[in-house]
């Protein structure tokens, strides 16, 4: 029998099957460099400050240091490529003076001055998946150094996301004790009992949904309205699975889903629920559309992070730093140790079956969803599709539509 080829499948996301065919598993296959990417950006870390003042680019405290003495580091990202291709990135140096960062956070130091070429590949397929980079280290003693502090002014968006979840992070002791959403749980039961000592123990994560009857842990939804989620078109189940929530009081709420649509040619689609879950469960707020003026800093690559959350496939909450929003996508990355040194603990690498995880900002204690990944660390923007999404709602039926999380306290930037 003649195999036809698949088409539009992500790469190693799990099976394929159909009603009266057998089921297929498909690994990954060698991948070609151009789908493979890299990020290579360029940064000053100052060794010894010299005379500093601060001034604000819209809502990001910036310091001007006069007199400093610095090193250029190089920050190493694993950009989109193949959908949820996923390649276990290796950097190495064509120069011994520079070497990459402590814990394997692909931050290239420099220790002494000079040229150098960074190579990034793909452990697996070396041959056909690498990136290179030409770097040239400064090494300056009595510089001027413009640089981010990685503070937020008060009284704006950014800060309000940052501040809170940074100290939640601060205060994770043992991370790996307390990145598990449920200490004990059996999916056939069912019994959940959710982690006593989780590191966000202050952020209602009931509307997150642990477990489906198609593809259990895997292909995870987001409640956006109490009949409503959205999830990875990519990685669907189909009308009749059940979808699982757990409330804080470890009560299971079990729906069917009846109907769902895809957000035109996205990766977003939006289910509905048979009924509504009970008022044990939430559900996640939107940007709303004008968020922009409110967060410029992630209008655009320009280096401004804020700390997000994300779940994987097994039913862990983990830290990321939410890079930048444009236009259709948001791209995120994993915390590095050098700048990020709470935070990068709490991180983990996104991986194949990840696909439709929710990432998300903590405004208020509340969880704002941002994306679901599609790419490893990206995802197509939700309120970039606002309306389309509401369309969908009201076509699907329930009665609801987005919810916007309440900016208007927060400052407004040109």
């Amino acid at each position: 029998m003649a195999l036809l080829p698949a088409t539009g499948i992500p790469l190693n996301c799990g099976t394929i099957s159909g009603t009266g065919v057998p089921t297929y598993t498909y690994g990954k296959p060698k991948i070609g460099s151009d789908q493979f990417d890299m990020i290579f950006t360029p940064f000053e870390r100052i060794t010894s400050a010299g005379t500093e003042s601060s001034y604000f680019d819209n809502e990001a405290e910036r310091i001007i240091s006069s007199g400093a003495t610095y090193i250029t580091d190089i920050e190493c990202t694993e950009a989109m490529g193949a959908p949820f291709y996923n390649p276990e990135v290796i950097v190495e140096s064509s120069n011994s003076g520079v070497v990459l960062g402590a814990l394997g956070n692909m931050i290239a130091s420099g220790v002494s001055a000079g040229e150098a070429t960074l190579f990034a590949y793909d452990k697996d397929d070396r041959a056909n998946a690498f990136k290179s980079y030409s770097a040239t280290i400064e090494n300056e003693v009595g510089a001027t150094v413009d640089y981010w502090s990685k503070n937020y002014i008060t009284g704006s968006v950014s800060n309000e996301a940052s501040s809170g979840v940074q100290l939640l992070c601060e205060s994770a002791s043992t991370p790996s004790t307390q990145m598990p959403i449920f200490s004990s749980y059996n999916h056939s039961t069912p019994v959940y009992t959710r982690n006593a000592t989780i590191w966000t123990s202050s952020i209602d994560l009931t509307c997150i949904s642990p477990w489906n009857s198609n593809a259990g842990q895997n292909k995870c939804g987001t409640l956006v309205s109490p009949r409503h989620f959205i999830y990875a078109n990519h990685y669907t189940y189909p009308n009749g699975t059940t979808v699982r929530f757990v409330d804080n009081s470890n009560n299971v709420v079990d729906r069917t889903v009846t109907s769902q649509q895809r957000i035109g040619l996205t990766d977003i689609r939006v289910g509905v629920l048979d009924s509504d879950v009970s008022g044990g469960i939430s559900f996640a707020k939107v940007l709303p559309t004008g968020w922009a003026v409110k967060m410029p800093s992630l209008d655009g690559a320009n280096g401004y992070v804020l700390p997000a959350l994300h779940t994987d496939q097994t039913n862990k909450i983990i830290c990321a730093n939410l890079s930048n929003i444009s236009a259709a996508f948001a791209y995120s990355t994993l915390p590095d140790a050098t700048n990020w040194p709470a935070r990068n603990p709490l991180g983990k690498t996104v991986i194949s079956g990840d696909s439709g995880s929710p990432l998300f900002v903590v405004i208020n204690d509340e969880l704002v969803l941002i994306n679901c990944w599609y790419y490893a660390y990206a995802g197509p923007f939700v309120t970039n599709y606002y309306s389309d999404i509401n369309a969908a709602m009201t076509s699907l039926g329930g009665g609801y539509s987005l919810t916007d999380i309440d900016l208007s306290s927060f400052t407004s930037y040109p």
